[in-house]
């Protein structure tokens, strides 16, 4: 059913592209693109992913090009989302593996770095480390929890 819905908004979207798009409109398709393919991604084959990227193509040059001199940078800011959300989702079942290798990474380094302030006796450092690290990390911690939490 989600592959009919989808197949369905494409053709949609493709003939409503035929006649005279406005900015809006292609900021409304693009929005309602995305939320289809956060919806039904899990089940595309190879066929459907061949289909969302040429659609995908679309948006991101041709007709983002047409209005990009029209957009605000909120507008603009929304794309450049879009562009993230799609993807993320295009390349969904390797992310987890992708954010295990480069966390593991970087946790050992920042372990070496707090062991070097703590043999060092680099007590202030370490303290105002902690403090940013905290204020920085929470949203991120949040969102990286959140990406996880997807991709069980």
């Amino acid at each position: 059913m989600k592959k009919i819905y989808f197949f369905l908004t494409i053709v949609m979207l493709s003939l409503s592209s035929c006649s005279t798009m406005t900015k809006d409109a292609y900021l409304e398709q693009y929005k309602s693109f995305i939320d289809e393919i956060s919806s039904s991604s899990q089940n595309f084959k190879e066929n459907d992913w061949k289909n969302a990227d040429e659609r995908f193509k679309k948006f991101d040059t041709e007709w983002y090009n047409d209005f990009k001199d029209e957009m605000s940078i909120s507008e603009k800011g929304k794309t450049a989302f879009y562009n993230l959300q799609y993807v993320y989702y295009r390349n969904k079942e390797n992310a987890k593996s992708i954010f295990d290798k480069y966390l593991n990474e970087d946790y050992e380094k920042l372990k070496k770095k707090i062991k070097y302030y703590q043999d060092n006796q680099m007590n202030d450092d370490l303290k105002k480390l902690e403090e940013f690290t905290k204020d920085a990390g929470d949203s991120a911690f949040s969102m990286f929890n959140k990406a996880l939490k997807e991709l069980k």
